[in-house]
């Protein structure tokens, strides 16, 4: 009876090891697609970023040529600090927004927000404009 026992057990994790496991399903935003080495460098006012946005129809209507954006910074202890403010020069593309520095100083990975629309800045530029 233990040697029945022992057998099954064996196949059992015999059949368990041989077992592929399911492929991962998980995306994540890559920051090399968009940021180059030396990216980090704060962008003052005058500068141009670029902000990656949901391309939804609410971003759409939120962001317009011209229109002022808050930029906030999250720290590592989640707290939301305001470092600037951006304003929409042009639509690129279907999900950017070139747009330039007015005040403060921003850096890529931070947030441009204006109502319930956020966009994350980049300082490169996206694919879709080289």
């Amino acid at each position: 009876m233990r040697t029945a026992i022992r057998c099954a057990a064996l196949l059992l994790a015999v059949i368990a090891l041989c077992t592929p496991l399911p492929p991962a399903a998980a995306v994540s935003y890559f920051p090399l697609v968009h940021h180059e080495p030396g990216d980090e460098a704060l962008v003052r006012p005058g500068g141009k970023v670029y902000l990656f946005h949901s391309g939804t129809e609410d971003a759409r209507r939120a962001l317009q040529v011209g229109t002022q954006l808050a930029v906030v910074r999250v720290r590592p202890s989640c707290e939301s600090v305001e470092v600037g403010v951006v304003r929409a020069l042009a639509f690129v593309g279907d999900t950017y927004l070139e747009a330039e520095v007015v005040s403060g100083a921003v850096k890529p990975n931070d947030i441009a927000r204006i109502g319930s629309v956020s966009c994350l800045v980049l300082a490169a530029q996206p694919c879709e404009r080289k």
